[in-house]
This record gives C-alpha cells, structure tokens and sequence, in this order.
C-alpha cells in the first residue's frame, strides 16, 4: 500500500454505542494487545495491505452515513479474532488530495468465526 497514494485513518473518538461496551472489544485495547510497540496506524497499515479474499466477511450497507461508501468486513486470526470493518473512499487528487480507507473497527470479536464466517475461504 503506498503512503503517498491511500491515507489510513483509525476510528479514535468514542461513540455513544461504545460507551458501554466491554473495553477488550474496543479498538485501542485490541490495537495495544497485538502491537504494543507499534504506531497503531503503522501497525493498521501492513495488516490491512495484507488481507486477502480468504478474510473477507461481507459487505454492509451504512445505515448511519448512507451518502458514503459501502462498508467492507473482514476477520483475521492472531492470539484471537479480530473483526475488521473499513470504509474505502476514492477522492479527487484535485479536491481531497489522497484516497482514505477509514478504520471503523478492529477489534476483538465478541463472538468466535466458525466454518461459515468466511464465504471465500
């Protein structure tokens, strides 16, 4: 993934559907569990490059933002798994400067991936 080309951006503010959530299904836990020597965008930037079609999951439509692109899902195994969700946006050079893939979710899954979870696997 070239720097230059794709800005990456991890979901950082808490939201009110956050809030009461148990805080190991949180993005910051999650990020500092597996890479606690990492620059967490750094750290969201190989593993995202490295995602294939095996991990991906499904695709949602954003009932929130419905304006905005479509919502990619993915899981990954590491020490447990983790649930991926990212939003892909392709911007004008001219008007934005860089295409962005927006971080929603990485984080712990709160239930475990069975032989189902993965449609391409």
């Amino acid at each position: 993934m070239n720097q230059a080309v794709v800005k990456i951006t991890v979901k950082k503010r808490k939201e009110k559907s956050e809030q009461d959530k148990d805080i190991k299904y949180t993005n910051k836990y999650t990020l500092g569990q597996l890479f606690p020597n990492e620059n967490p965008v750094d750290a969201m930037k190989r593993e995202l490059a490295h995602l294939t079609k095996s991990n991906y999951i499904e695709t949602l439509n954003d009932t929130d933002y419905t304006d905005r692109s479509e919502l990619r899902v993915f899981g990954k195994k590491y020490t447990a798994d983790v649930y991926i969700k990212i939003r892909a946006e392709l911007a004008s050079g001219q008007v934005y400067g860089s295409n962005m893939i927006f971080v929603l979710s990485f984080h712990f899954a709160q239930f475990p991936f069975d032989d189902n979870t993965f449609p391409y696997s």
